[in-house]
């Protein structure tokens, strides 16, 4: 872990309930924000046929290929089923 991580899990006991949904809202933002931008970036550069990995529920990493681009998942096919993705998951192999 990072320094910053580690002031967070100190400063987590001394903030008041409305700080600390306010922190909560600020990173849940973040975080959709670069999921957008993951998604975006992904939609206009992978195509049908591209090689791609992705992290499955168990956190194991699962490679494929993309049978199909939706507008905001890819239908990946990997060993003898598919797997329905979203586009801000994927990252090129």
């Amino acid at each position: 872990m990072n320094g910053f991580i580690e002031v967070l899990q100190t400063a987590r006991f001394t903030m008041s309930d409305d700080d600390l949904n306010k922190v909560c809202d600020l990173l849940s933002k973040e975080r959709k924000l670069r999921r957008e931008r993951a998604s975006s970036k992904n939609r206009y550069t992978l195509k049908s046929g591209d090689k791609v990995s992705f992290m499955n529920a168990d956190n194991r990493t699962m490679t494929g290929e993309i049978v199909r681009v939706k507008i905001k998942k890819a239908i990946i096919r990997v060993g003898g089923g598919n797997w329905d993705v979203p586009l801000s998951m994927l990252s090129a192999v």
